[in-house]
């Protein structure tokens, strides 16, 4: 198969990776990158081809799923792609990268909250990989507005 190597070990690079991203992660857990899934909407009757309900007494509760977080690779970028820290100015984007088994538990997320500031997924690039692990590079854009 292409892309494999008998004398590559996976599982040790991959806990390799994971052991650099969380050293760069920062120290404290509610600061660390947290991935947000979009809510929907449920509701307790059957509805039409758009999901809204036939009877107009019908009860809806809303699904969110919990945020995840996994390892990553963060970098954050001004509003001319130039590289830039996280401080004093939110920076206008996020490009962050994770193995490809940490991207199954994030595929689908809306935006990343870094630092209590909030970014949007704006798309994520086609895998890149060596040998038989994957990573994954995912952009994000900030919302705020300082």
């Amino acid at each position: 198969m292409a892309g494999l190597n008998t004398g590559f070990n996976a599982a040790e690079f991959r806990t390799g990776i994971r052991f650099v991203y969380d050293m760069a992660a920062a120290p404290l857990a509610e600061e660390q990158a947290a991935f947000y899934f979009p809510s929907t909407l449920v509701y307790n009757t059957p509805g039409d081809a758009g999901g809204v309900p036939f009877d107009p007494n019908a009860t809806v509760t809303r699904n969110q799923v919990p945020a995840v977080r996994v390892p990553c690779g963060i970098e954050y970028r001004d509003g001319n792609g130039q590289a830039t820290v996280f401080g004093d100015i939110v920076p206008a984007t996020a490009v962050i990268t994770v193995l490809d088994e940490d991207y199954a538990k994030i595929k689908g997320c809306e935006y990343v909250v870094l630092g209590g500031e909030k970014f949007n997924h704006s798309s994520t690039q086609p895998p890149s990989g060596l040998f038989d692990v994957g990573l994954y590079t995912m952009h994000f854009a900030s919302v705020s507005s300082r």
